[in-house]
């Protein structure tokens, strides 16, 4: 590969995007296409067309409802979970500690590639507090989405139900007012976590926690089965009597 004269392959990333190839500059953070390079001819040039990203990403579907993520050049959609919201999907990707919105994917499934909207990324969330409110920014702007929280020892566990997100501001009563701090992103396919504190449970479903009244529990070997009466759904916290740590995990939604 070849830009403005000068041969820059050993910069790249490249990855299948459908029958082309799509290739990341790594320098400069762009996205070029190879069209139809099944076609082409051996030790003949060919134009790279130049692919615009807004952040270093793209994505796409096809007809089979199958997406593609591509994430600083690296397609990464077979470790990613989902969940609609409207005609927007959601996607995380928690090895990554980030969350990306496709926006309107369910009418653009034609495999042309879009910029994925960034919802959570390592560095990009932080976080304020104001005696007894507190206030999230992204990329130093305020989100003003509608949210729970509950507490978690000294942290704060915030639920953002717009960008269905959950996020934990750290030491929350511990820092001085106006001043921003790192938030942490939490991952779950059903937005539950728990932890273990001495021989209690702490159980938090999209936000709220879950008080005794709530739920009722039994163990079932090492794990510990919490059952929700008010939607009859019931959440394994795995190896709940050999663990001690007091930190946040997913809470396992049983399939029976």
């Amino acid at each position: 590969m070849y830009l403005k004269g000068k041969e820059i392959t050993y910069e790249t990333k490249s990855s299948i995007y459908d029958r082309n190839w799509l290739v990341y500059h790594t320098a400069t953070g762009k996205y070029y296409a190879f069209y139809e390079v099944g076609n082409v001819v051996r030790n003949q040039l060919y134009e790279a067309f130049d692919i615009y990203s807004l952040n270093n990403t793209l994505w796409y579907a096809d007809e089979n409802n199958y997406y593609y993520l591509y994430v600083n050049g690296e397609q990464i959609a077979a470790r990613t979970y989902t969940r609609w919201s409207g005609n927007d999907l959601i996607v995380y990707d928690e090895q990554g500690e980030s969350s990306y919105l496709f926006r309107d994917y369910y009418n653009r499934k034609d495999k042309t590639l879009w910029s994925a909207e960034i919802l959570a990324a390592p560095g990009i969330l932080t976080y304020s507090r104001e005696i007894n409110t507190y206030y999230i920014y992204r990329n130093g702007e305020t989100l003003f989405n509608e949210s729970v929280s509950a507490w978690s020892d000294n942290d704060l566990l915030v639920y953002d139900k717009t960008n269905m997100q959950t996020y934990l501001l750290p030491d929350y009563m511990s820092i001085a007012p106006g001043s921003t701090y790192t938030v942490r992103t939490l991952f779950s396919r059903n937005h539950a976590f728990w932890k273990k504190k001495a021989s209690s449970y702490y159980l938090y479903i999209e936000g709220v926690f879950q008080y005794d009244k709530d739920v009722t529990a039994s163990y079932n070997g090492n794990d510990l089965e919490v059952y929700q009466v008010a939607t009859g759904l019931t959440w394994v916290l795995s190896d709940f009597t050999i663990l001690s740590d007091n930190f946040l995990r997913p809470a396992v939604l049983k399939q029976y």
